[in-house]
């Protein structure tokens, strides 16, 4: 706006200063005409000493060559005057300059009107542009407000690309050089800090402070602590945290008898094996000896014939696969759970002691033998074993001589059979 101001005092005083040259090139256009009329009054009385010095006067301006609005003047060279040797020549070129001067002054003065009507006219179209300009320069301010951050941007991207053309760094590039650089020295700070850690830690325990000095074992009845000792391997003065908790379970389970092992460390020097252990429920007899099984299947001991436990018979794995630590094969497993079944039932009616033998060669007819009864029951399927059951225990509590009982047939209209042995 300063700038705008400055200019429109600058155009102010140069059309004053036009004006002003005007009204003095006036003035001297009057002189002159006067002195005119005032030598014709006279006449030709004037000394050729006047004459020069009108010869030296300046020629009146002629306006209509002259250039008024927004330009400067341009003024004519020097004409270098010659000298004239003949009077004569002089006063014939004064006369005719009296005739052109009477001219000019004709013809100035109605330039003037003229060159006046034009000078104003050009003054009205210069003040109508200068506001034109104000209000183009406060438009364009505007657009330029709301364009200046698009410009901006544009320079920026057109710099940086040149920049990268050129092979140079732009400040965003090195802003985030220097984020990456930061990162960088962070996470290697981190990972000393956390190297020094694990060292730290990894030196403390292994330090003598966590040997071994006290190992227990718990939940045996079968098998001793010292055999399971003997099995972990365990050593007293040994680092607790050498210990490899997988291994050492794996080689107490070696004894079949072992079911379930769990290592716990009581810091800093006491360690605890606790254990649980198969029972042994039914015996299994190959090659004349018996070998121990649970209800899972599993095969425990070999041993003589145990009177206890019932024997059963018609059994489908190989002996081959009869060995302590391995299990019974599927068949035989599926079988098994039918077992249970009628030993669970048989335990509710108070007949579990005396069942001796079970055959379960044929799934669809299993044979159980009371030997303390002298009687054999013949079951069928596992079907409505809680009412067979009640069939034979009501039967062996009547009948006291040795025979078959068959409750696998139509108990509800037939009931059970009892066949004694002739």
């Amino acid at each position: 706006m300063a700038k705008k101001a400055k200019e429109k005092e600058d155009l102010d005083f140069f059309y004053l200063g036009e004006e002003k040259e005007e009204q003095n090139r006036n003035k001297k256009v009057n002189k002159q005409s006067k002195t005119k009329k005032e030598n014709k009054a006279k006449g030709n009385n004037i000394s050729p000493k006047k004459k020069k010095s009108k010869k030296n006067e300046k020629e009146p301006i002629d306006l209509e060559n002259e250039i008024i609005i927004g330009l400067k003047r341009i003024e004519d060279k020097p004409v270098k005057k010659q000298k004239n040797t003949n009077k004569k020549n002089n006063n014939i070129a004064n006369k005719k300059d009296k005739r052109k001067n009477k001219d000019n002054a004709n013809q100035s003065s109605k330039s003037k009107k003229t060159n006046t009507k034009v000078h104003d006219s050009n003054i009205a179209t210069n003040k109508k542009q200068i506001k034109n300009k104000y209000a183009n320069d406060k438009t364009s301010k505007k657009t330029s407000k709301n364009n200046l951050e698009v410009e901006e941007i544009n320079i920026s991207e057109k710099l940086y690309d040149d920049e990268q053309i050129m092979g140079y760094e732009s400040p965003k590039e090195k802003e985030k050089k220097k984020k990456r650089r930061r990162k960088v020295f962070r996470t290697i700070k981190i990972l000393m800090i956390i190297f020094v850690l694990i060292g730290g830690i990894a030196f403390f325990l292994l330090s003598p402070i966590f040997n071994i000095t006290e190992i227990n074992v718990s939940g045996n009845s079968k098998i001793s602590s010292e055999e399971i000792l003997s099995l972990s391997q365990l050593k007293k003065d040994e680092n607790t945290f050498k210990i490899n908790k997988k291994e050492t379970k794996e080689k107490i389970k070696q004894n079949s008898y072992i079911d379930t092992v769990e290592i716990k460390r009581t810091l800093p020097d006491k360690i605890t094996i606790v254990v649980t252990e198969r029972t042994a429920t039914y015996q299994i007899n190959y090659s004349n000896m018996y070998m121990l099984i649970n209800n899972q299947g599993y095969m425990l001991e070999a041993t003589e014939l145990n009177e206890s436990l019932p024997i059963i018979v018609g059994i489908t794995t190989n002996e081959e696969d009869i060995k302590p630590g391995s299990r019974l094969c599927i068949e035989d497993l599926e079988k098994l759970e039918d077992v249970l079944k009628i030993y669970e039932s048989a335990k509710s009616n108070n007949l579990a002691k005396l069942i001796s033998k079970i055959d379960i060669s044929d799934k669809n007819d299993y044979v159980v033998e009371m030997k303390a009864e002298k009687k054999t029951v013949h079951f069928g399927d596992t079907t409505n074993l809680a009412l067979k059951m009640l069939y034979v225990s009501d039967i062996i509590s009547k009948e006291k001589d040795e025979g078959e009982i068959f409750v696998n047939t139509d108990l509800e209209n037939k009931g059970a059979i009892f066949r004694k042995k002739v």
